[in-house]
């Protein structure tokens, strides 16, 4: 998530979540990149089917990194992806990326443990309610992407991928895959 941001630092970023959920905790385990800037219902319902057909794992989520650095917050765009993923079986949660603290950890001040901020449901049944939110083996992760961002690797994201054969690697992505986690 941190390194499609940083990738497309000018823009709003927006993602799939995998994973697993037991007793209301969810467990992410993977991300999938899916655009740079306000999905189409297309690329979403693209997106979605080729997550499903290529992974193990379940959709749990939607993830976003704001376009403006001072928001933290959840917008439209994100709110309703996240509502639209919402199963009987499995309530989903959004993923903010803070921007302050990705800046901070990107540039090896700062933890990732600041970097994400998840939602859940409130009493509104919008995804506003911030819940507990924590980066199994934060230190580790924060120097894997400090290392990629210095290293100027860029994710692509399926906006990317549909563009043609120059842009191959989407999912699992080559270019996470040199990272050492």
């Amino acid at each position: 998530m941190a390194l499609h941001a940083a990738t497309y630092k000018n823009s709003s970023v927006h993602g799939i979540l995998l994973g697993s959920s037991t007793k209301g905790v969810i467990v992410v385990e993977d991300a999938v990149p899916v655009s740079h800037g306000a999905p189409t219902k297309p690329l979403v319902e693209i997106s979605l089917g080729l997550v499903q057909a290529k992974s193990d794992h379940t959709i749990v989520g939607w993830y976003t990194a704001p376009e403006l650095f001072s928001d933290s917050r959840p917008g439209p765009v994100a709110l309703r992806m996240t509502a639209n993923l919402a199963t009987g079986t499995i309530e989903p949660t959004l993923i903010v990326l803070q921007n302050g603290p990705l800046s901070k950890c990107l540039g090896g001040e700062g933890k990732a443990d600041g970097v994400l901020q998840a939602f859940g449901k409130d009493f509104g049944q919008q995804y506003l309610e911030s819940v507990e939110t924590a980066v199994q083996d934060g230190p580790k992760a924060s120097r894997a992407v400090q290392e990629a961002f210095k290293d100027s690797t860029k994710l692509e994201d399926l906006e990317d991928h549909l563009k043609g054969p120059q842009h191959a690697s989407w999912y699992p992505s080559s270019a996470l895959s040199n990272l050492s986690l």
